[in-house]
């Protein structure tokens, strides 16, 4: 819970970079949060946020 909960947090502030155009920084954690949690997790928590069309180019 504590994790979902964390992951989706950051989630929110990638996208927020995201439309700050930050590609790199984004791509960094994004990279981060795959070897962390797995990309079916951080897929799944990016889909439930709302900001798929955001982050899907970094996923």
């Amino acid at each position: 819970m504590y994790g979902e909960d964390a992951l989706s947090t950051q989630i929110e502030e990638l996208a927020i970079y995201g439309l700050m155009e930050r590609n790199d920084l984004v791509r960094e954690r994004m990279k981060f949060l795959k070897k962390r949690y797995g990309w079916w997790q951080v897929r799944e928590a990016v889909l439930e946020s709302g900001y798929w069309s955001i982050l899907q180019t970094y996923l």
